[in-house]
């Protein structure tokens, strides 16, 4: 059954007011095609908008320097293929400063790469510094003559892998106390954070 214009007004107005949290709305008809159009004023579509910005949620709170510094300590920690252990870590209000050497250009470049994913991150400073290849090799030819000048060792077969701060000491000795005496002298090198003793022991 067709409807007049006249009911379907008066049906419109009847479902508005039984639906309270919509805006009121002025009804009017139109002559063409008996089509109902709503009209909302300019006064209720400020309210509206009023109400949308109400429901939203309020914005986050900056997050304690304190706590930001746990937090990327932990994140570094937990990126096994990153020296966290050589790495500073400053935030003053959101702003993170990493300082320390590694071994490789790409831990430095990942370590702030994972720092800058962290929520309350304002921005950070990249001091982390990563030693050139002139300066490894300076430093092995310096740990090289402090154990060919050491009479107990001058006879074994010693060799020696510097990678920044980190020494590898791979070869054979005669003894285990030679073994010892080598990461001895490697860890009287300035510099030297680590040491990684593979040397093995012929005893024959």
């Amino acid at each position: 059954m067709n409807k007049t214009k006249e009911t379907l007004a008066q049906e419109v107005q009847e479902a508005l007011a039984c639906k309270p949290q919509l805006p009121q709305a002025k009804m009017s008809n139109t002559e063409q095609n008996s089509r109902v159009r709503l009209v909302v004023t300019a006064d209720e579509k400020e309210q509206k908008t009023e109400a949308e910005n109400r429901d939203q949620p309020p914005k986050s709170k900056p997050i304690p320097d304190e706590l930001l510094a746990h937090r990327i300590l932990k994140v570094l920690k937990s990126a096994y293929w990153i020296p966290d252990q050589n790495i500073k870590i400053k935030v003053d209000s959101g702003w993170v400063t990493l300082e320390g050497p590694v071994h490789w250009n790409f831990q430095k470049q990942a370590a702030q790469d994972l720092v800058a994913q962290l929520t309350g991150v304002r921005g950070i400073s990249n001091h982390i510094q990563t030693p050139s290849e002139s300066e490894n090799e300076r430093q092995k030819k310096v740990i090289e003559e402090a154990i060919k000048s050491n009479a107990a060792l001058e006879n074994n077969l010693i060799e020696i892998q510097v990678q920044g701060p980190e020494v590898t000491l791979s070869g054979m000795t005669k003894s285990f106390f030679e073994k010892q005496e080598a990461e001895r002298i490697i860890w009287q090198m300035p510099g030297v954070w680590n040491v990684i003793n593979n040397l093995g022991v012929d005893s024959f």
